[in-house]
């Protein structure tokens, strides 16, 4: 065997991992040889329920993979049913999502509740026998999460060596049902076998009193189980703190722990954060902390001087704003975190009727923030505020890489066309020479501003761009200008338009297979619109 018949296998998957969620390409690489195949099919496994696919085909490849005593045993007869496979696919899975896989099967068997918990609880057991997960995403969003998850957690507490892997651990629980059967115990597996977790997703919806929840046995709370499952990790680098109304005691646990030493990033969304005395003292105490991230948090004055106070060093990267925030405070966390926000969005519905509010927010936002890549303002600007929109892009053009802009509210049709107007006569020449992303949400109502703003931004390579035009009675098609300016120049990668003709009818160009081949001859491939539509904390969450 020479030292090339050694090193292929080896050279030949570090370049397969540059395709590694790139599933078309993988499927290509299938088919290329038998080396080829054996290297890539692991990776277009490893996360397979994130494929937009059937994924009832996944969940009946990886029963494919059940011993021969339990095919005898639970499928009797119909044990020929299954086919021979090349790969233990299921021994591939990296990551799942407990919700997903419900949906998944119920879409298989037509929401058949008996039959779904039963091979809810067969998927399972093939999975724990053969997987060696790295992401497990505990979601129970519904009753039937709860009921199905309750199936499997005989299997879990069997092999809780199932879970030792496990670095980056969802943990979302809505009130549906009784949190306390199977959930606490289930807690508890995580915190006595898992301590070398990365990243910690967690989600409570307390809809009564927290005493509601405890758990009548040993007197455990959500918060006594969630701080111990913290306080053990060793390695924990990152932690988003979603909905929760745990967080003080949740954010006391990183206090005097491993944390103090291993903990990164942190990301809050959608927190309370009214009242939370713990602040400043906790971060205090985070020795490393590089990055935070606040997400549609209610925040108040007290939040902002606890925050402005700390006296370790960290960057806030990410500001959204949904609620309304005093403008001396909004300067204040500007004046000392500015420099460094990358990421900056506001969805305050109520800034539609707050023109000289808003005018303060993006004032404020040009004076100390230059260095913002993604700009998320989906919610509609106001007329009084266009002009300073523009302005901060300019500003900003040199480092934005995504950009998403909603100038559409349906109360205000006359101003939505004149503010898309405004936008397309003025966006174009101020953008940068490549964007990542770009997603317009506008009114075309006259050709001739469109044209001028795909003349103006002639020059702009766009990887992904959306357009979502609320077409005006009698406006024309704009696909001749998006042939002329967009195709022809090849100035895109993906492509994704809807257009709206009325509330209850969306056109997706996705579904117009005359446009979706032209776009084709010209490598542009037409995406669907919600597909391509990036959720900013999803995107945020992941690239953290």
């Amino acid at each position: 065997m020479t030292d090339v018949d050694v090193l292929l296998p080896e050279l030949t998957y570090e370049i397969l991992q540059y395709f590694r969620y790139d599933y078309k390409s993988l499927h290509s690489c299938i088919l290329v040889n038998k080396l080829w195949c054996r290297l890539s099919m692991p990776l277009l496994w490893e996360d397979p329920f994130s494929i937009p696919v059937q994924h009832n085909e996944i969940i009946k490849f990886c029963l494919c993979n059940l011993n021969k005593e339990d095919k005898d045993k639970y499928f009797k007869k119909n044990n020929n049913a299954f086919p021979n496979t090349f790969f233990n696919y299921s021994s591939f899975i990296k990551y799942l999502n407990t919700h997903n896989i419900g949906r998944s099967i119920e879409n298989l068997f037509t929401k058949d509740i008996v039959k779904t918990k039963f091979i809810y609880w067969l998927f399972f057991k093939t999975i724990i026998e053969n997987a060696r997960l790295r992401s497990f995403e505990v979601l129970m969003i519904t009753d039937r999460d709860y009921i199905y998850f309750y199936e499997i957690f005989g299997l879990i507490s069997q092999r809780p060596n199932f879970l030792f892997n496990i670095r980056y651990l969802t943990l979302h629980f809505n009130s549906y049902a009784n949190l306390t059967k199977h959930i606490f115990p289930f807690l508890n597996i995580i915190y006595s076998n898992c301590n070398s977790i990365t990243s910690i997703d967690t989600q409570f919806h307390y809809y009564k009193s927290r005493d509601e929840f405890k758990d009548v046995y040993n007197n455990l709370s959500i918060e006594d189980c969630l701080s111990k499952i913290i306080f053990s990790q060793r390695n924990l680098k990152k932690i988003l703190f979603e909905y929760n109304t745990t967080l003080p005691h949740s954010l006391i646990s990183l206090k005097d722990s491993y944390c103090s030493n291993t903990l990164t990033t942190i990301i809050f969304y959608s927190v309370n954060f009214q009242n939370n005395f713990a602040l400043q003292e906790v971060f205090n105490n985070l020795n490393v902390l590089e990055s935070v991230h606040i997400i549609n948090c209610y925040l108040d004055s007290n939040f902002v001087l606890q925050i402005t106070s700390i006296t370790n060093s960290f960057q806030l990267k990410t500001l959204f704003l949904d609620e309304i925030l005093e403008v001396e405070s909004l300067q204040l966390l500007l004046q000392k975190f500015g420099e460094n926000l990358e990421n900056f969005g506001i969805e305050i519905v109520e800034l539609l009727d707050l023109g000289s509010f808003a005018q303060e927010i993006f004032k404020n936002i040009l004076k100390y923030c230059g260095n913002i890549k993604i700009l998320n303002l989906p919610v509609g600007i106001c007329k009084e505020n266009i002009e300073l929109v523009l302005s901060l892009i300019d500003n900003i053009k040199y480092n934005l890489n995504y950009l998403l802009i909603d100038v559409y509210n349906v109360e205000f049709s006359n101003v939505d066309i004149e503010l898309s107007t405004i936008l397309l006569q003025n966006l174009g020449q101020i953008l940068p020479t490549k964007l990542e992303y770009l997603c317009l949400n506008i009114m075309i109502n006259d050709m001739d501003d469109f044209e001028i703003f795909l003349k103006n931004s002639q020059n702009t390579f766009i990887k992904r761009l959306l357009i979502r035009n609320e077409k005006c009675e009698g406006s024309r098609d704009i696909f001749p200008h998006i042939k002329k300016y967009i195709m022809k120049e090849r100035r895109v990668k993906y492509l994704a338009i809807e257009e709206s003709f009325d509330e209850q009818h969306d056109v997706d160009w996705l579904f117009l297979e005359d446009r979706v081949r032209e776009c084709e001859s010209y490598n542009i491939q037409i995406i669907n619109y919600d597909q391509l539509y990036i959720e900013f904390y999803e995107f945020i969450k992941e690239m953290s």
